[in-house]
């Protein structure tokens, strides 16, 4: 018996920006339209090959039957054999079936081989006009008028009045690239394929392949690279193209059209770094690679080399050197000895972060626009050559979860808050392990979640969880409870005291925030805005603005003069900690996603940071405004450069960092972990 060649017609679909390659084997017994031989097909898309497929219907054949015999189990086995059984399983390879020995005016019941082939046709128009169907291959869904996804008892075409086959392939998806403009005959989501309308390929998904795929390639030998301004444009602008196709339109909420998202709205959705500071940052982990390789490897030799002979005349090039030096100041680190400071691994892989993670999203208005962006490298302040770091000096083993801590002014006693009482330790005294004395408040088994001290440093505010606050007197030779405030919420999760020290203000668990007369131990007023528990709270230096941040995603402002709400951010995450800076207008928010943003408080400006790897759950600023420290459950503590976020140190611990504070003379910080102890530290400049 001669033998039986199968040849497959390929066709590229593109699905969601995806393209899927179907294959549909062609009937090798069947005769060619023009009478072309198979042998005359050829791959290069030649008089007979692939490309020479006709997509209008060719006449149709009146011969005899005999041509068009069934054919033999053997060319089955062959057919079987040419085509992988793993695309067949799958759905991508429609097996080809036996064609019908009845006329072409019946149709007749596929069996399990595969659909019925008309004979004679390289191809079969639809009834949607420019849809043309391959040869050997029934569509699995309606082609009738009202477009894809219709009912099958309306389609008129004889391929579709056949009961489907298991072999068959899986139905075309609805592709709606702007899912504003709806398709007549299509769902309301463009995918009526899909049961519950949902796109093939999610926005996270994509992100990941834009990720995974496509930035390593653009991004290969980058530590090599010394981009020009117009090449890190070029790049900003490739990169976001890649995002608006990812992300889609956006409906004006003002004039209700559709509009691309603008680049703010896009770094925001994207939450990544870009691909400047994966330019920036990758250049900087490899210089240290090669600083600390040492004299004797060639790479360190050409880094620190001099090249002989005379430049030519006008300004030299810029070199890698250079960018590397450049990178350095704009995160806030001395570039004369950067080789001397590439020995310290950890200082050095902190300043590869802070590259990786400085992220401007908009442009301050004083730099001057979208012209200063290219700029800002050489605006941003930078530190002194003397960086700044911290040690530990004392651990303080309280016995529960630090949940709470603050420091006396001047620093000399620091009071951790855990379960039931607080403790106070005199940490003037080097090598002290016990408390001076402990403070039983709430109940017994209630966890204290904030203490203050007033400015005076006489009286002592606690709350937690329960629905009363506790003031002690310090004065006294033995510390006592003065008053007690009681509110209608179950538990306080964070105070504030007024610069005065006449008011406390306490974010309870049910979104209010109570402000009390400390003098007279009475509410005053409840701000209500929270739509769930606010979590965080600090105030002005003038006493005039309250920041609360909530559960609800929210971080409010109040004016305390007029009694009302004057400002609300919508975040994506919850918010758990906030700080306002005392010297400037800028406040730092940290959330449970392990984000940590700056806003000004009367400009759009705003910088995300992202060092932790979990939920921020304490922040506060440096008396001096200059920085800021932040503690989350990845047991990190980070020192912060106001606003622009350069990591100017930073600490593990063994645990939870739930609690932090700063002395009034930047010198100290002590943070409160979930292993039962708190922890000094001494600010070195």
């Amino acid at each position: 018996m001669p033998a039986v060649k199968a040849y497959i017609v390929r066709l590229l679909i593109v699905v969601d920006h995806v393209p899927v390659l179907y294959y549909f084997p062609q009937d090798p017994s069947s005769p060619h339209p023009n009478g072309e031989h198979p042998g005359d097909i050829r791959e290069n898309g030649e008089k007979g090959g692939l490309g020479s497929i006709k997509s209008e219907r060719p006449p149709s054949r009146s011969g005899s039957s005999s041509s068009r015999s069934t054919p033999s189990l053997k060319s089955k086995d062959v057919r079987s054999r040419l085509l992988p059984q793993g695309l067949i399983n799958c759905g991508i390879v429609v097996p080809n079936a036996d064609k019908p020995s009845t006329p072409v005016s019946k149709v007749t019941t596929p069996t399990c081989s595969g659909a019925p082939t008309l004979p004679g046709s390289s191809g079969v128009k639809s009834a949607v006009p420019g849809v043309v169907l391959p040869p050997g291959a029934y569509p699995p869904f309606s082609l009738v008028a009202g477009g894809v996804g219709g009912s099958r008892s309306s389609d008129t075409s004889p391929y579709n009045s056949v009961a489907p086959s298991p072999y068959s392939r899986p139905p075309m998806l609805g592709y709606e690239p702007h899912p504003h403009v709806r398709t007549p005959g299509l769902g309301s989501n463009g995918l009526g394929g899909i049961p519950g309308g949902k796109p093939l390929l999610s926005k996270n998904l994509k992100v990941r392949i834009y990720k995974t795929v496509i930035l390593p390639v653009v991004l290969y030998g980058c530590e090599t690279w010394t981009p020009t301004l117009r090449e890190e444009h070029r790049l900003r602008v490739f990169e976001n193209k890649v995002l608006r196709k990812i992300f889609g339109t956006k409906r004006d909420e003002v004039t209700g059209e559709w509009r691309k998202l603008h680049n703010a709205e896009l770094h925001a959705l994207y939450s990544s770094p870009d691909i400047i500071r994966n330019i920036k940052s990758r250049p900087l982990r490899w210089a240290g690679h090669v600083a600390r390789m040492g004299e004797s490897r060639n790479a360190y030799r050409v880094l620190v080399g001099r090249p002989e002979g005379k430049r030519p005349l006008g300004r030299p090039r810029r070199r890698w050197e250079d960018n590397i030096k450049m990178d350095l100041r704009e995160v806030g680190y001395d570039d004369r000895d950067w080789i001397d400071l590439a020995q310290d691994r950890d200082r050095w892989r902190a300043c590869v972060r802070a590259a990786m993670n400085l992220r401007c999203l908009f442009i301050p208005h004083e730099w001057g626009g979208s012209a200063a962006a290219s700029a800002l490298p050489n605006r941003c302040p930078h530190r002194s050559r003397n960086s700044s770091t911290c040690r530990q000096i004392n651990t303080l083993s309280h016995g529960e979860v630090v949940c709470a801590v603050t420091i006396s002014n001047p620093t000399k006693y620091v009071y951790t808050g855990g379960k039931g009482c607080v403790k106070v330790w005199d940490i003037s005294q080097p090598g002290s392990k016990s408390p001076v004395s402990q403070l039983d408040c709430l109940q017994r088994d209630n966890y204290i979640r904030s203490v203050k001290l007033l400015p005076d440093g006489r009286t002592l505010i606690v709350g937690g969880e329960a629905s009363n606050l506790s003031i002690w007197d310090l004065a006294s030779p033995t510390p006592r409870i003065k008053a007690e405030l009681t509110s209608s919420a179950p538990a306080c999760y964070a105070l504030a005291i007024s610069p005065d020290s006449k008011v406390c203000f306490s974010c309870c668990s049910d979104g209010n925030i109570a402000v009390w007369d400390l003098h007279n131990q009475t509410l005053v007023r409840q701000f209500q805005g929270h739509t769930d528990g606010a979590s965080c709270i600090d105030i002005s230096a003038d006493g005039t603005k309250l920041w609360t941040g909530g559960l609800d995603n929210t971080v409010r402002s109040w004016d305390l003069r007029e009694g009302r709400q004057l400002q609300q951010h919508d975040f994506s995450s919850q918010i758990f900690s906030l700080g306002y800076c005392p010297t400037g207008e800028w406040l730092a928010v940290g959330m449970e996603n392990s984000n940590v943003e700056v806003l000004h408080a009367a400009k759009p400006d705003k910088y995300q940071l992202h060092l932790h790897e979990s939920c921020v759950l304490s922040l506060r600023f440096a008396a001096c405004g200059k920085w800021f420290v932040s503690t989350g459950k990845d047991n990190l503590l980070n020192a912060w450069r106001t606003p622009y976020g350069a990591s100017i140190f930073q600490s593990k611990e063994s645990s939870s960092v739930l609690s932090c504070d700063i002395s009034a003379d930047d010198k100290y910080i002590v943070t409160g972990s979930g292993d039962k102890k708190a922890t000094v530290y001494e600010v070195i400049y």
